[in-house]
């Protein structure tokens, strides 16, 4: 999972860099980081569910006092937030759940936003490797 954070951080600075609004990009890498350790037997199962939730309940804890990513006033911030985890939970589950027959990436396809290009992608998985 960390493996894919850094993939997404990579990605993020990438199209950062070439002026692109990089925001759509975590959905993505959540759903390929949970497919893969889902993959990876029942102790990546094991991790991938408290991994995720804990995860998200740590980014409303900081959003919540400001100090997370989702700037704005605290209203804004904590609906923007639980929006944010929705979409997050539904990506991870997209992932947890994918069909063994398909790799994680064709899982997780539609989760790639479509003002980024591909291109990206396919750099930062030649850097790290594909999975």
């Amino acid at each position: 999972m960390y493996a894919q954070y850094r993939k997404m951080a990579r990605a993020m600075y990438k199209a950062h860099k070439m002026g692109i609004d990089p925001s759509g990009l975590d959905k993505y890498y959540h759903c390929r980081a949970h497919c893969i350790a889902t993959r990876a037997g029942l102790g990546g199962i094991a991790a991938s569910y408290p991994a995720g939730y804990a995860k998200e309940v740590w980014d409303l804890f900081l959003n919540a006092f400001g100090l997370g990513t989702i700037k704005g006033s605290y209203d804004e911030r904590i609906i923007a937030d639980i929006e944010d985890t929705i979409g997050d939970l539904a990506a991870n589950s997209t992932g947890r759940l994918g069909d063994p027959r398909m790799s994680c990436g064709e899982i997780c396809d539609s989760y790639w936003p479509e003002s980024v290009p591909r291109e990206i992608r396919d750099a930062v998985d030649e850097e790290f490797g594909k999975e």
